[in-house]
């Protein structure tokens, strides 16, 4: 491997280079080898991460052995050939449903328009009805029926079937994975018989073999179903939080071994909960809420032991809503609860959203039946459900409103369902 050599000349020029690219100076067809000659003049490592940063990619960049101020030419080539090939970095949502299908959209365009997005590609041997995804600083993996596992690098765009590994089944997995999530350099999918299983971001998490053996926590029911599992982080402390059926909620601190079944807390049942089950969970200010049956949702202040069936809130019901929430997201200011009937409600967060006064009555998004996935960017909230149809609350609409969300469109390729989708 080539080392960089320390001129300041060629180290101005690289950064020149640098600069002309974050200000979108390069041509777009631009040729990596063109930038390549570029960077072999090398410069300092702390430049190169800075504007790797800017870019929007993290963990991307290695160092010469030989010299740890100075990145590989080759480190440098990629990265900057990435850039290039790829929109100059920009991130994207990515939908994943039914099929074993994923569909991508550059978050840089608007995305409640049809044709922003990409059409669906099989990944190769997901062919069922469930895919759940979660996204590391480098790479995103979904899971699915059959208890199979797929993964791509999340700077090749993911948005073709070859981007994607073929399907690795986790060794005694459940029939399948409902929920899945990352956290503190760790996956975690959920499942049937309440299975867990955890694999470290540092290997490749595309091989079913480098997934721990699925565990149950303590006190599990083994026909009972984990719906859900989200990583809450707090401060400088984090754990995942596992719900679903029979209203159950198990927690495991991101600082343990979380393919170990004994340190997941013991099954617990959150109170006043009519429905049999508990879906998604997420962090909204100083809480976690997890939402379920019946239209209700419960809450756990974080500076409480949530491990603790008491100190999670006596289920309220939202207006508007008998059925079920699926989802649950929030920003900087506003949570979102969606699910059956395409409803959302939307709840400002400085209120707390712990009395149903706090909510707004349920509305229909726009067009939407079923809703399975939804995520926030950037202050606009996005829906994904039945149909393979999407639907926005762009920034600074009123997401209370029906009006508030875009008329829902069908991504193309995908008619069944999307059950999720987040971005990078």
């Amino acid at each position: 491997m080539l080392n960089f050599r320390k001129t300041g000349i060629l180290s101005v020029i690289f950064l020149f280079g640098i600069t002309l690219f974050l200000n979108n100076s390069f041509p777009a067809n631009a040729s990596s080898q063109s930038v390549l000659s570029i960077v072999k003049g090398g410069t300092n490592a702390n430049n190169i991460t800075s504007a790797q940063k800017n870019l929007g990619l993290t963990n991307s960049i290695g160092y010469d052995s030989t010299d740890n101020q100075f990145p590989s030419s080759k480190a440098v080539y990629d990265f900057i050939d990435y850039c290039l090939q790829n929109n100059e970095c920009a991130p994207y949502f990515l939908l994943a449903g039914s099929d074993g299908k994923v569909s991508t959209c550059l978050t840089s365009k608007d995305c409640s328009v049809s044709s922003s997005w990409t059409p669906a590609v099989q990944i190769s041997g997901q062919s069922d009805n469930w895919m759940e995804t979660a996204v590391s600083n480098s790479q995103l993996i979904v899971a699915g029926a059959n208890g199979l596992i797929s993964k791509c690098e999340k700077r090749s765009g993911c948005s073709t079937s070859n981007n994607w590994t073929s399907a690795s089944s986790i060794s005694n997995a459940p029939s399948i994975w409902f929920g899945a999530t990352w956290g503190n350099g760790q996956f975690i999918v959920v499942g049937q018989q309440n299975k867990i299983s955890r694999c470290i971001d540092t290997v490749d998490c595309s091989q079913g073999s480098n997934w721990s053996a699925p565990i149950t926590p303590p006190n599990s029911v083994a026909s009972g179903y984990f719906y859900g599992v989200k990583h809450i982080s707090n401060g400088n402390s984090g754990a995942f939080i596992a719900t679903g059926s029979p209203d159950i909620i198990s927690s495991c601190l991101d600082t343990l071994d979380c393919s170990l079944a004994s340190n997941w807390t013991p099954v617990i049942q959150a109170p006043g909960l009519e429905s049999l089950y508990l879906h998604k969970s997420s962090k909204a200010g100083n809480s976690v809420f997890s939402v379920g049956g019946e239209g209700k949702i419960t809450r756990c202040l974080l500076s409480s032991d949530c491990s603790v069936s008491s100190n999670w809130l006596n289920a309220l019901a939202v207006p508007g809503q008998s059925s079920y929430w699926i989802e649950i997201v929030a920003n900087n200011t506003t949570a979102l609860v969606s699910g059956d009937g395409g409803l959302v409600s939307a709840c400002s967060i400085a209120t707390g959203c712990s009395q149903n006064s706090n909510w707004s009555s349920a509305v229909q998004a726009q067009g939407m039946g079923e809703i399975r996935g939804s995520t926030t960017f950037k202050n606009q909230f996005l829906v994904s459900g039945a149909s393979g149809l999407i639907s926005i609350c762009k920034e600074g609409a009123d997401c209370a409103k029906t009006n508030g969300w875009t008329q829902a469109v069908q991504t193309p390729g995908q008619t069944n369902m999307w059950f999720n989708v987040v971005h990078t």
